[in-house]
């Protein structure tokens, strides 16, 4: 693998994505595949859902140039393509027509199921998160990674509430990743960052905000696309710190995804506090609360993207510093309560003199 280059097939996968895209926004327009405003929605007239779909494309192309350019050790790129196409196409329904959480929640366990049997990506420890030894899971690794997964599955499908906001957060997430892991030194995980990277910057460019009008290209990732860019974010997170030679520690794939982690924490505990359904849709996000605080669109992506790539570099730097997992933990969990409370603070209405 350090002897071949993934620029040919992030380049392919890039190329793919931009080019289904165009190709299926057509498509989207005849048979009423599209996001119209209304209710907590309020971008102007019908906009296609076909990002995530295109983003698909561009994965399965460039894995399988992966594939074919590498040779042995790629295996298990075939199994996660797999999940990936499986959560694309039931989202691509889910936006088309609404489908019932049980059946988005089945299909989520399902994606795991290949991760877990057929790569072993599996959780067996949390390492020392409370300064009491490892926390290892034991003979309930499937449940556990199962409930992880589709944690992460839905932390960015809630995150989708501004444009760019998911591919940015995703993008630099990727990013940040790959500087813990270069593409040659994990031949799997690292084929599979390059790629969705390549994809999202694809996607982007149908969906980051610009001052002027987009609305002739415009595309949303729709369900199809947060919820395969959630269960790829957790592949890569969970295969990369697990294992007897982990590349990072598990905390520190916590600090990589602070935001979309912070943001469904909070949703959760808020509806609990408040004796709401989980599955209860609010504005209390933490894009929502920052938007009431006055920021515009540009500015909401700005500032998560900009808090997601500190906070990916801090949990890099506080591994590499030595510092013991329960302290980076700790840090991670202040970082989340001071995130949610100045949003929350900045967003809560003036009184006037």
């Amino acid at each position: 693998m350090a002897s071949y280059s993934l620029w040919v097939p992030a380049a392919g996968a890039f190329t793919v994505t931009v080019g289904a895209i165009l190709a299926l926004r057509r498509i989207a327009l005849h048979v009423d595949l599209v996001d119209r405003p209304g209710g907590r929605k309020s971008h102007a007239g019908a906009v296609p859902l076909v990002g995530g779909l295109g983003m698909v494309f561009g994965v399965a192309f460039g894995l399988a140039a992966c594939g074919a350019g590498a040779g042995a050790g790629f295996g298990s790129l075939q199994q996660f393509l797999y999940s990936a196409v499986l959560l694309a196409i039931v989202g691509a329904l889910d936006d088309g027509f609404a489908l019932s959480p049980g059946v988005r929640l089945f299909t989520q366990v399902v994606a795991v199921l290949p991760m877990f049997f057929a790569d072993g990506i599996r959780i067996t420890t949390f390492g020392d998160l409370l300064g009491t030894g490892p926390l290892d899971v034991g003979g309930i690794s499937l449940p556990v990674t199962a409930f992880v997964t589709v944690a992460a599955i839905n932390a960015f499908n809630l995150l989708d509430g501004v444009d760019g906001l998911v591919g940015c957060v995703a993008l630099t997430a990727l990013m940040v990743f790959l500087s813990l892991a270069p593409a040659g030194a994990v031949a799997a995980n690292g084929a599979v960052a390059v790629v969705l990277a390549a994809c999202v910057a694809g996607f982007l460019v149908f969906n980051i905000p610009v001052p002027w009008d987009n609305s002739a290209y415009k595309c949303f990732m729709g369900d199809a696309g947060s919820t395969m860019l959630g269960f790829s974010l957790a592949w890569l997170m969970i295969g990369s710190s697990q294992g007897l030679r982990p590349l990072l520690e598990p905390v520190t794939a916590l600090w990589i995804v602070l935001v979309p982690a912070v943001d469904l924490l909070w949703a959760v505990l808020r509806r609990l506090a408040r004796r709401q359904s989980l599955l209860r849709a609010d504005g209390e996000h933490l894009h929502h609360m920052l938007a009431r605080a006055g920021l515009g669109s540009r500015a909401v992506v700005a500032v998560l993207t900009g808090l997601s790539l500190l906070a990916g570099l801090v949990g890099v730097r506080l591994e590499h510093a030595g510092v013991p997992a329960w302290g980076s933990f700790a840090l991670w969990l202040a970082s989340g309560a001071v995130l949610v409370l100045a949003a929350t603070l900045r967003a809560r209405p003036r009184r006037l003199a």
